[in-house]
């Protein structure tokens, strides 16, 4: 009599709380690799781009502090995804360090050479824009003549036909 008074007081059994647990723990278990997946595919990309935006500041921090050099220069390999910074001109006796490698899920395209003088001002030719393309995200590194100024944009891979027409447009 009383378990008939349960059941028609909406009251559950233990066995049907662990069937419920047990299927929210398995649908975590689906969707939170899904997640941290994503996440840190982009995470470690982000990092990439910050290495080599890091490596251009530093290109421009060696022209100023370097007295005796005319200026250094940073240039990419976009063949074999490589890129390499060098005192006065480019050869492999004026290399600074080795090669550093960008990751293959990064394409790179636009500036391949950025050179920056005593007065940490920089040249180059074209629009001063280097694309990072990887599977969901594009970053957009900008060099300011003038000042040398690095900055660095985060778009989403559905915002890259909107940067890949401003890049003809983005000449300083």
């Amino acid at each position: 009599m009383r378990d008939c008074l349960l059941r028609e007081g909406k009251a559950v059994t233990l066995i049907e709380i662990l069937a419920v647990i047990i299927m929210v723990a398995i649908m975590a278990a689906v969707v939170i690799p899904h997640y941290s997946i994503g996440y840190t595919s982009k995470r470690r990309m982000r990092d990439a781009v910050q290495r080599i935006v890091s490596d251009i500041r530093y290109t421009r921090r060696l022209a100023i502090t370097d007295i005796d050099a005319n200026k250094y220069i940073i240039k990419f390999y976009f063949s074999d995804n490589t890129y390499g910074i060098y005192r006065n001109k480019i050869s492999s006796n004026n290399r600074i360090g080795e090669l550093k490698k960008i990751p293959p899920e990064i394409v790179p395209s636009g500036q391949q050479r950025y050179v920056f003088f005593q007065l940490g001002n920089a040249d180059y030719n074209g629009s001063g824009s280097l694309l990072l393309t990887g599977p969901r995200y594009t970053y957009l590194i900008k060099v300011i003549k003038a000042t040398g100024r690095v900055t660095m944009t985060e778009k989403q891979i559905w915002q890259l036909k909107k940067v890949e027409k401003a890049l003809p447009l983005l000449k300083f």
